[in-house]
């Protein structure tokens, strides 16, 4: 159904066409009787004691089924089908070959000068070492937390924004989407300012970018991801923005210049949508990255006021922007502000 939406929505997208007919076919196969394929996957899972066995194993089906994959404990029965040692008769045999293949997964682990200093984020379950995150020696100074619901991602994403708050005396700014991190921080007692979309703005038009066609390609790149636009749609978004940059940079000049555009009803109805949702968000100065940077506080950007996902996309994007566009100009100081996206799929869930 996904690809199908793909398809529809942008018909010269090749690669999701190729896949639907790939799906297809496999329906139709299924649907006339053919069954589809069934892939298992067996573990075998070490230890000292049943005990430190049973925690291994419930860790790992946790891990597996907040994948999607349907775990159980396999049967003394199965065991003994998969090594081929099954009784036939009165005799016992080991086959001449084992009906099966091992993987056997070595954990590689960092160099010990890149995780023996810096801010902790925990211990290692196998050695029980102090793992820190060095961001001034690590090339990438990226962090990607993933798990499944309720294992403590977003504990664990204030946590280690906090820490580097204070160690190394930069801001951190929060996107908070539900309201969580607002209510952690209000009750471990940690200060820090709210910059709500609703209430500030986003301003948007006010992208400190430069000269007008490259301003223009920001804001409908950020417009155009936000709500999934195709390329018909974004370029006619860019036209009527550049326009309105050179005569009158306001959304108002922008929706002027949309009733001025020959293009077909539907088009300029969607747009009218769209670019009246902004104007009505994009009433105030927005966030302010030079003020982000002198306080070298906690921000917590509050999206909860904003109903749709596409809203929160747009908010989260242009703050994004704004404070990357500020921060990009000095490359070489090292580490100055640390940006925490909790849900973070809402916003970059786009190929865009």
């Amino acid at each position: 159904q996904n690809l199908r939406i793909m398809v529809e929505h942008d018909p010269s997208n090749e690669r999701a066409k190729a896949e639907l007919r790939l799906v297809e076919k496999l329906i139709n196969q299924i649907e006339s009787g053919e069954p589809p394929f069934k892939y298992s996957m067996y573990f075998l899972v070490p230890g000292e004691s049943e005990e430190k066995v049973k925690a291994k194993a419930e860790l790992l089906k946790s891990g597996l089924k907040g994948l999607g994959f349907k775990v159980s404990e396999a049967s003394e029965s199965e065991i003994m089908n998969l090594l081929g040692l099954r009784a036939k008769g009165s005799k016992n045999a080991l086959p001449s070959y084992l009906p099966f293949f091992t993987p056997f997964a070595y954990v590689k682990a960092p160099s010990p000068e890149l995780i023996s200093r810096g801010v902790l984020l925990g211990y290692e379950r196998e050695t029980d070492r102090a793992v820190f995150l060095n961001v001034e020696d690590s090339i990438n100074p990226h962090v990607l937390v993933i798990g499944p619901t309720g294992s403590g991602k977003t504990e664990f994403l204030i946590s280690l924004g906090y820490k580097l708050n204070v160690a190394y005396e930069i801001p951190v700014v929060f996107f908070d989407t539900k309201g969580d991190i607002k209510l952690r921080l209000k009750k471990y007692g940690v200060p820090y300012r709210v910059y709500n979309p609703v209430i500030h703005g986003i301003a948007l038009l006010d992208l400190n970018v430069g000269i007008n066609e490259l301003k223009a390609k920001v804001i409908e790149d950020i417009i155009s991801a936000s709500f999934d636009m195709d390329e018909r749609v974004s370029s006619i978004l860019y036209k009527l923005v550049l326009k309105s940059l050179y005569d009158n940079p306001t959304w108002k000049g922008v929706l002027r210049a949309l009733e001025e555009e020959d293009t077909d009803f539907g088009v300029k109805a969607y747009l009218a949508k769209v670019l009246t949702m902004i104007k009505e968000l994009d009433s105030g100065p927005g966030i302010d990255p030079r003020r982000v940077e002198e306080d070298r506080q906690i921000v917590v950007v509050d999206l909860t006021q904003l109903a749709s996902e596409e809203m929160k996309r747009l908010a989260s994007l242009t703050a994004i922007y704004s404070i990357y566009l500020h921060f990009k100009r000095e490359v070489d100081r090292g580490l100055r502000v640390a940006l925490v996206l909790d849900e973070a799929w809402s916003v970059l869930s786009r190929e865009q």
